[in-house]
């Protein structure tokens, strides 16, 4: 099955996606980032859907139900829209 891969624009801060490794932890996480329980709006024009979104480095790996699985950080988004996909047209790169 083919993933479909959003870009993604995300500010991080200075600690960003920079853990510390725990020697005590029985397994490194699934993901570095798991955006949960928001309304995805994917850009295709369908309606938005209630759905969790995880990411490793830097890409989005799975959107979906994602109960169970483990990450760095977790941010909950109930209440507010995930839209993966917009660039910034005005970045001066």
């Amino acid at each position: 099955m083919r993933i479909l891969i959003f870009m993604v624009f995300i500010a991080l801060t200075s600690a960003g996606l920079i853990c510390a490794a725990n020697s005590n932890s029985a397994a490194a996480p699934e993901y570095d980032l798991i955006i949960t329980g928001g309304t995805v709006i994917d850009g295709s024009g369908a309606p938005g859907f209630p759905a969790d979104v995880a990411i490793k480095a830097d890409r989005i790996v799975k959107v979906g139900k994602l109960a169970g699985a483990t990450a760095s950080q977790t941010r909950d988004a109930r209440g507010q829209i995930v839209a993966p996909g917009f660039i910034d047209m005005l970045g001066q790169s």
